[in-house]
């Protein structure tokens, strides 16, 4: 028999949330939850970003090839895609925070 994958609630309560300030997943594109999605034009697939309200920004290799306000990032710049997720995560109060938390 196939194991089930566990869901993502179920894998952030394993965390030791005192000792955990961010938590970056991969995958779970059904959830609700601020996502950058990464893009590769080259890989031929469609971009997420006009069906998803909950992305914030798009990291991609070569651009997108379409308009939007959403921020665009280099994929090839870590440094910068970290910046974007400091700044973003900046910008929540501590009530914001344990608001979306609960």
């Amino acid at each position: 028999s196939q194991e089930r994958e566990p869901e993502l609630p179920e894998l952030l309560t394993r965390l030791d949330c005192s000792d955990v300030d961010l938590v970056l997943v991969e995958g779970f594109r059904d959830l609700e939850f601020p996502k950058i999605e990464l893009h590769r034009r080259a890989l031929g697939k469609p971009l997420l970003f006009p069906a998803d309200s909950s992305i914030i920004a798009i990291a991609s290799d070569n651009g997108i090839g379409e308009a939007t306000d959403l921020p665009q990032l280099d994929l090839n710049d870590p440094a910068a895609i970290a910046d974007f997720i400091h700044n973003y995560c900046a910008s929540f109060s501590p009530a914001e925070v344990n608001r979306s938390a609960g």
